[in-house]
């Protein structure tokens, strides 16, 4: 609308103005675009859910998107569940809050179904620093004061 109003008015400085902002304006655009689609594209692959699975007599690390019934998958804590999978062997403790809104780990057994989703948690006290930590100041108490057992 200015650029058509400076051109009848006869305000060309106006006109080269005003039409180069809007050059600029356009190719900064199309260059911030560019990128958020880079960004965006990156961001899918990289939240693509894997899957270590028993093919062929070998481990391999497939999207979980191709998994099929009867594949065998490996779980390691940490994991996101691919798909909804019934334990074989071991115990896991899988953090399901994402699906139930509970903050309680939730114990699988073999035979158990585990739904997609879930994050496994290591089933053992002692993981992290924290944890360690804790765990050995329990000890020095009990073995300084046993009469507090």
């Amino acid at each position: 609308m200015i650029t058509v109003l400076s051109a009848m008015l006869g305000k060309y400085s106006d006109l080269a103005v005003v039409s180069g902002l809007l050059i600029v304006n356009a190719v900064l655009s199309f260059v911030q675009e560019r990128r958020a689609e880079g960004v965006v594209e990156t961001l899918r692959k990289r939240l693509q859910v894997s899957a270590r699975v028993l093919r062929q007599a070998s481990w391999q690390v497939i999207p979980a998107r191709e998994l099929i019934p009867g594949d065998i998958v490996r779980l390691r804590p940490g994991d996101i569940i691919p798909a909804d999978i019934k334990l074989l062997t071991g115990a896991l403790s899988i953090d399901q809050s994402a699906l139930t809104g509970e903050s309680k780990d939730a114990e699988k057994n073999p035979a158990d179904v585990v739904s997609s989703g879930s994050v496994e948690q290591p089933i053992t006290p002692a993981t992290n620093f924290v944890n360690q930590r804790q765990a050995l100041v329990r000890q020095q108490i009990r073995n300084h004061f046993p009469q507090l057992q």
